[in-house]
C-alpha cells in the first residue's frame, strides 16, 4: 500500500517537470526586400497567439506559445496601391532552426497585387 501511495505521488512530479513544445521559442524571419516600397508596404504578421508589426524589409521575430508547429497559418497584412491585402502562408517550425518567409514574386495589376512567397528552413 505504501508503494502504491509513493507511486501515485511520484507520477505527477515526473510529468510536471517535463518540458513541452508550447514552452519552446521559434525564430521566424520575413524577407520582403523584393517589394517596391512605393506600391507594396507590409504592416503586420499574425499567427496563432502572436501578432507583430512589420517595420523593416528584413525582420526577425521570436515566436512563443505554439500549440502546433506543423502547417501553421501565417497571415501577412500589407497595402498594395493603397488597398488592404492579406496573404496566408503555411509554414512549419523546427527546434533550433529559423523559418524564413521570402517574397519571391510581386505582380501588380488594376485588381491589386499577386504575391508569392518561398519558405525555407535553416
Amino acid at each position: 500500500m505504501k508503494k502504491l501511495l509513493l507511486l501515485l505521488l511520484f507520477i505527477p512530479l515526473v510529468f510536471s517537470c517535463s518540458g513541452s513544445d508550447y514552452d519552446t521559442t521559434y525564430i521566424l524571419k520575413l524577407d520582403t526586400t523584393m517589394a517596391n516600397p512605393q506600391s507594396l508596404v507590409f504592416s503586420q504578421i499574425s499567427l496563432p497567439d502572436n501578432n507583430f508589426t512589420i517595420s523593416q524589409e528584413e525582420q526577425t521575430f521570436t515566436i512563443k506559445g505554439l500549440s502546433s508547429t506543423n502547417d501553421v497559418r501565417v497571415s501577412l497584412n500589407c497595402t498594395c496601391f493603397t488597398k488592404p491585402h492579406t496573404k496566408d502562408v503555411l509554414v512549419n517550425f523546427y527546434k533550433d532552426q529559423t523559418t524564413t518567409i521570402q517574397l519571391t514574386k510581386h505582380l501588380q495589376s488594376s485588381q491589386g497585387c499577386s504575391l508569392e512567397f518561398t519558405v525555407t528552413y535553416n
